[in-house]
């Protein structure tokens, strides 16, 4: 496959090509995305790391696989949703609760202006549907793996 500017690339092209190419449009997609599943929902003022082992164990292997979805050499503001489910996650089962306000006010400076609020916002609704539920109320994304294994 011959490389193409991102003016020559068709909404037809495969995703995984559009997305080689940081084709912008799909920055604005997944913010609409994000933006729909957060109405009438609001961030959790603290996330409490569930009593359930099996549900810690399923939320470890969530946050192994958050970690293979991190590209060190991609930019921070293209992958801010999964840096904020990282460090979310990292923090509730670090210290078994975590402090979204403390926590956005901690990662707003050491980001600056690649820090996404709408994607911490949506990092914490995910972990906390997940905690409470094990992600019924998920509607994208891949949900919590399975325990055994």
């Amino acid at each position: 496959m011959s490389r193409r500017s991102v003016s020559q690339l068709s909404p037809f092209d495969p995703p995984e090509v559009i997305l080689k190419r940081r084709y912008p449009i799909i920055r604005v997609f997944r913010n609409m995305i994000r933006q729909l599943q957060l109405v009438g929902r609001e961030k959790p003022d603290a996330i409490q790391v569930p009593k359930n082992t099996e549900r810690i164990v399923q939320l470890q292997k969530k946050l192994r696989s958050y970690y293979e979805r991190y590209d060190l050499r991609t930019a921070p503001r293209e992958q801010m949703d999964t840096i904020c489910k990282i460090r979310v996650l990292v923090e509730l089962l670090t210290h078994g609760h975590c402090r979204p306000r403390d926590l956005e006010q901690e990662m707003c400076p050491a980001y600056g202006d690649d820090f996404d609020h709408e994607a911490f916002e949506n990092a914490c609704l995910v972990i906390n549907d997940y905690c409470s539920t094990g992600g019924q109320m998920v509607r994208q994304g891949e949900g919590l793996p399975q325990a055994a294994n």
